[in-house]
């Protein structure tokens, strides 16, 4: 396995290979996906990664950050479906990126836990499994985070808020309500790394309008993924990906890039890479 760049790590791009002859993984592969880097990070630390599992970083309103997140899988070869399972091309060398506010913990022990380990195993009980071994480990620079920034996600967004009955109420792309519920989401993460309010509250989300109404609508953009499939606690969580545009607070967006936009980020949610800066 080799490794480049010397930038700080905040952000990786790991390249994987599959170990076996006729890789599978579940098309909801987010929730397995997690578990795997949990594991790599149980290698390096388990104190640490059983703190950040089974706790996170408690807030004042009955939430718990993670403060990492990582992207969806990107395959050279499209992958074909089988009902709920993804079947692999064997040549193929997927590629994931991961992220976290915290280098000096997060980041720099799922490095340690990567070299001690190597593999990234995906798989779902009673459906497929496979096991990739980790060939590459990259560091990203991070962009600058300043004026209006044009951004593609890397990984599904999800943004809800509570409904009448207390349940949430997951926004589409277009949903006037998405801007102020993800701004609010930021400032709950900055008070809860910072424990204070930031000094520039502002920012504005908005979604690549002509993109949604050029794939057709938006539930073309949507998508409904499964988290903890086949278990007891089985929830579907509604999401979408489209291009957006961030400007404001830029303390507010490098938490966003650094930690994932919108909600469930430590389960794959939320990850964006900036294309362009108009300063």
């Amino acid at each position: 396995m080799e490794k480049k760049g010397k930038t700080t790590l905040l952000r990786i791009k790991l390249t994987l290979k599959a170990l076996e002859k006729s890789p599978a993984i579940p098309i909801n592969y987010q929730y397995p996906l997690s578990a795997a880097i949990y594991k790599i990070l149980n290698k390096a630390e388990p104190q640490f990664a059983e703190l950040l599992h089974s706790k996170g970083y408690p807030t004042t309103h009955n939430r718990r950050f993670k403060f990492f997140t990582f992207s969806k899988l990107f395959f050279k070869y499209p992958a074909k479906v089988n009902k709920n399972v993804l079947l692999l091309d064997s040549t193929d060398q997927p590629q994931l990126q991961v992220t976290s506010f915290f280098d000096n913990t997060f980041i720099q022990n799922f490095i340690i836990g990567i070299f001690e380990t190597q593999e990234l195993p995906i798989g779902l009980r009673d459906v497929c499994h496979t096991t990739f071994k980790i060939e590459l480990v990259e560091s990203l620079p991070e962009p600058e985070l300043n004026g209006d920034l044009k951004c593609t996600a890397l990984a599904p967004i999800s943004v809800s808020v509570k409904s009448a009955n207390n349940q949430p109420d997951y926004l589409l792309a277009l949903d006037n309500r998405l801007s102020k519920a993800i701004k609010d989401n930021l400032i709950w993460k900055y008070k809860t790394i910072y424990e204070t309010e930031p000094q520039d509250n502002n920012l504005i989300f908005a979604v690549d309008e002509e993109y949604i109404h050029r794939r057709g609508g938006e539930a073309k953009v949507s998508k409904l993924i499964t988290i903890k499939e086949n278990e007891p606690e089985e929830t579907r969580l509604k999401a979408f990906i489209a291009p957006f545009k961030l400007s404001g607070s830029k303390e507010l967006i490098q938490i966003a890039y650094r930690c994932g936009i919108g909600e469930k980020n430590s389960l794959g949610f939320g990850m964006f890479v900036v294309v362009h800066s108009e300063n």
